[in-house]
């Protein structure tokens, strides 16, 4: 999902108004980088993660094994990095 949701179009008719609106667009991108440095930076969410990877792996490694819940958790690490980045770019915009 793009964060400037110009790809929002007439499927999302309140979310395009409210964005269109230069006030609730200012508080969305208030919001954004908010979260971004309060709650889901990529140090904080890898350490979320690795604590509940290293709770589920027993459990999982039985239905998938354990190179392949391996892999998937650092797709997920992969993936909080490449958000971050693309959360940057957006706030600098």
């Amino acid at each position: 999902v793009s964060l400037d949701k110009a790809d929002v179009g007439d499927g999302w008719p309140l979310i395009r108004y409210l964005l269109d609106d230069p006030v609730y667009h200012a508080a969305y991108v208030s919001y954004v980088e908010q979260v971004s440095t309060d709650l889901f930076t990529p140090e904080k969410m890898a350490a979320k993660a690795q604590a509940l990877a290293g709770l589920l792996a027993p459990y999982v490694a039985e239905e998938i094994g354990a190179e392949e819940y391996a892999q998937a958790v650092e797709q997920l690490l992969d993936f909080v990095e490449t958000r971050a980045g693309a959360v940057a770019e957006f706030l600098a915009q």
